[in-house]
């Protein structure tokens, strides 16, 4: 019973107005509560992530920092290298181009020379004009870069017509001595030669009484005759047989210039080959095999032998070279 004693029946409408107020807060505080500690877990994991990867990126930029500081010592140590190559090329082309001017002098005071030399060569004394061949000849055969174009140009002329001079066979063999070492420097010489009219006169001096003149002129030949499209100039002066007697010379050095040209004939076609040995050249090039000769000797010859052998053989042509045997049979 209540106060006034009468009989109660719950809470008054104010009250439980009250109570359903205060529950409604409470479950506003209850809720926001759990969303709040929900998003302090998330803003909690990702300030981990971010606290993750900036670990990982300091740690890769220490590690960075650590292979460029070796970059750099390796660049640095590569420059170091440089500069001392650097240093060498400038020392080595500098003295490249120290070398290079005084080669540029030396030949301009050859040139010189050798246009007061052919000069001199033009000249009606005797003993002048062998002392200006002589000098012609040693300024051509210097090596590097002798004037043998500038030779050409003003000498070759003179020195063709000196190899005319046969009461003067110590200019002859000057002569032909300049046109081999002419020859001999480029290639392209030997058509200016050989242009002046110089194989059939060559061709003739190989009747000279003179050994130095023989040598050089068979020489010549042999030069000319090393070029497929000048061996003809060689065959139609007549020369080939007057080699042939050559082979028999009491002279080792024109015996090996004669053998050293009809190798170079043969060499250039069947056809010459059987020409050459249709002069009965075997025989006596096969006692230039023999052990008393010069080891120089029965190298060329043994070179020329085997120029012989090259090629299809007619049946005479094989019989013949059968002989060759026993002498190919000691030099092994």
């Amino acid at each position: 019973m209540g106060p006034s004693g009468g009989t109660s029946t719950g809470p008054s409408s104010g009250t439980r107005k009250r109570l359903e107020e205060e529950e409604q807060s409470n479950e506003w505080r209850y809720g926001a509560t759990v969303v709040s500690n929900e998003a302090l877990r998330l803003e909690l994991a990702r300030t981990k992530q971010v606290k993750r990867e900036l670990v990982k990126e300091t740690a890769d930029l220490k590690s960075g920092s650590e292979q460029m500081k070796e970059e750099v010592e390796e660049v640095e140590e590569d420059v170091v290298v440089l500069d001392v190559e650097l240093v060498r090329i400038k020392d080595f082309w500098g003295q490249e181009f120290r070398e290079l001017r005084r080669k540029e002098e030396t030949l301009g005071e050859k040139v010189e020379s050798l246009s007061k030399e052919v000069q001199d060569v033009k000249s009606d004394c005797k003993q002048m004009q062998l002392d200006a061949m002589t000098h012609v000849r040693k300024l051509v055969t210097i090596e590097g870069e002798p004037p043998s174009e500038e030779a050409i140009r003003v000498g070759v002329a003179y020195f063709v017509q000196f190899l005319k001079r046969e009461s003067f066979p110590q200019l002859q063999a000057e002569a032909a001595c300049a046109l081999n070492d002419i020859m001999v420097e480029k290639f392209k010489n030997v058509d200016a030669v050989i242009g002046s009219g110089t194989a059939p006169i060559l061709a003739q001096l190989l009747h000279s009484p003179s050994d130095d003149l023989l040598e050089q002129a068979a020489r010549a030949l042999a030069n000319i005759a090393c070029h497929v499209n000048d061996v003809c100039v060689v065959v139609e002066s007549g020369a080939v047989s007057i080699l042939v007697e050559l082979l028999g010379s009491q002279s080792d050095k024109v015996r090996e210039q004669a053998v050293l040209a009809l190798g170079n004939i043969a060499d250039k076609s069947p056809t010459l080959r059987d020409l050459v040995l249709e002069q009965n050249t075997l025989n006596p090039l096969l006692e230039l095999l023999n052990e008393g000769s010069k080891l120089s000797m029965r190298r060329i010859a043994s070179w020329t032998l085997r120029r012989f052998c090259d090629g299809e053989l007619q049946p005479d042509q094989f019989v013949q070279l059968k002989d060759a045997l026993p002498a190919l049979a000691r030099l092994v």
